[in-house]
């Protein structure tokens, strides 16, 4: 299924969780989940992780999240030939880029990407699978990932990853699967669709 249906929050709904599927290296005991709600025009994302071993070297935004135990969010305007990457280390920090393709990436300041809303929570880091938890809030109107302020009226491309380039054992995750041979999660023809009802 490449398009998911997005509910718009409310208190008497539980989190709708979608489970990510492994890439490129087969890994059975990492499990990843996402779940996805919004509000006005902001995206509520929460990805749930149970993982050999949480990484957190990262010490400040734009730095290599990529390299700890992270998870990515990446979107795209249906009609825009760029895309926005939010990646988020399990220390918080985050680091975004907007462009075309992998080179050439547009970066933001520390003082815009601290807008970003976004909370980490572990809850285990012992031995076999650590568990942690992360909530972030994308304004989407904010990003330019919309165009009206009724959400209801647009659908937004996206894919949803979690990395590890740095653990002892590397892995690979996403939503939909990605049409590559080698790791590369920068692949727009790979997004899914995103459908707010």
């Amino acid at each position: 299924m490449k398009k998911i249906q997005v509910l718009e929050k409310n208190e008497n709904i539980g989190k709708i969780y979608h489970k990510l599927k492994y890439q490129w290296i087969e890994d059975n005991k990492t499990q990843v989940k996402v779940s996805l709600f919004y509000k006005n025009t902001t995206l509520y994302i929460s990805f749930d992780v149970f993982e050999n071993e949480i990484r957190r070297k990262t010490t400040h935004n734009n730095d290599k999240v990529y390299q700890d135990s992270c998870v990515e969010c990446f979107f795209q305007i249906p009609e825009s030939r760029d895309y926005y990457n939010f990646e988020f280390s399990a220390s918080s920090f985050v680091l975004v880029g907007r462009g075309e393709n992998r080179d050439n990436r547009i970066s933001f300041n520390d003082e815009t990407l601290n807008q970003i809303k976004r909370k980490v929570t572990i809850l285990d880091e012992g031995k076999g699978l650590s568990h942690w938890m992360i909530d972030i809030e994308i304004d989407l109107i904010k990003w330019g990932l919309i165009k009206d302020l009724d959400l209801q009226k647009q659908e937004l491309k996206a894919n949803f990853y979690k990395c590890g380039d740095k653990l002892k054992s590397p892995h690979y995750f996403s939503l939909f699967d990605v049409d590559s041979e080698i790791p590369n999660f920068h692949k727009p023809s790979s997004f899914g669709t995103l459908s707010f009802i």
